[in-house]
């Protein structure tokens, strides 16, 4: 049988008293929700260049006279919906008393 280092076991003894004395140190955010909060703030970050970037490129055509004028109008509304979805979807909660 193999012996365990008594210095693991301490330190194992430790840290098992400090959960059992101070519960919120196991309770700890999942490395999970916060790798997802970080790719969702990068993403974010990348979608607002490329939407600068499109609405842009879509004036530019607007104003050559490619494309309609309502192609501008959509995609600055889409643009708003994506990037705004979350404050209206708690402003219809809020308005719906939810």
């Amino acid at each position: 049988m193999k012996h365990t280092n008594p210095l693991f076991a301490a330190l194992f003894l430790a840290a098992f008293v400090l959960l059992l004395v101070a519960p919120e140190f196991a309770l700890a955010a999942s490395p999970f929700t916060s790798a997802a909060t970080q790719l969702k703030s990068d993403a974010s970050t990348i979608f607002q260049i490329v939407c600068f970037i499109g609405i842009m490129a879509v004036g530019v055509l607007c104003m050559l006279g490619r494309i309609n004028k309502l192609w501008l109008v959509g995609c600055l509304f889409g643009i708003v919906l994506i990037f705004g979805s979350e404050q209206i979807i708690t402003w219809i909660r809020g308005a719906a008393g939810v």
